[in-house]
């Protein structure tokens, strides 16, 4: 059975284009960064905006940081992002 718990999560800051304001979207059921952002394009279409994608284990530590340029575009590893 797969859980939840198995999998860990992706988190999708992005600017709304209605409010202008900095917004959260959580991917908790997909497994690779693409997969976090085609379900993101999905639920939240319509506007092209820059995205940060962050990546957290099992655990709730963050793994990787990613950045897009938009909704589109090659998502890029940011190195030691999570060496804080």
């Amino acid at each position: 059975m797969n859980l939840l718990i198995d999998q860990g999560c992706f988190k999708i800051y992005y600017r709304d284009p209605d409010t202008t304001g900095n917004r959260l979207f959580l991917s908790a059921h997909t497994s690779t960064v693409m997969d976090a952002v085609a379900e993101f394009n999905l639920i939240k279409g319509g506007f092209d905006t820059p995205l940060r994608i962050e990546r957290y284990n099992t655990y709730g530590k963050l793994t990787d940081v990613f950045n897009m340029d938009g909704r589109y575009g090659v998502p890029r590893r940011k190195d030691m992002a999570y060496a804080l």
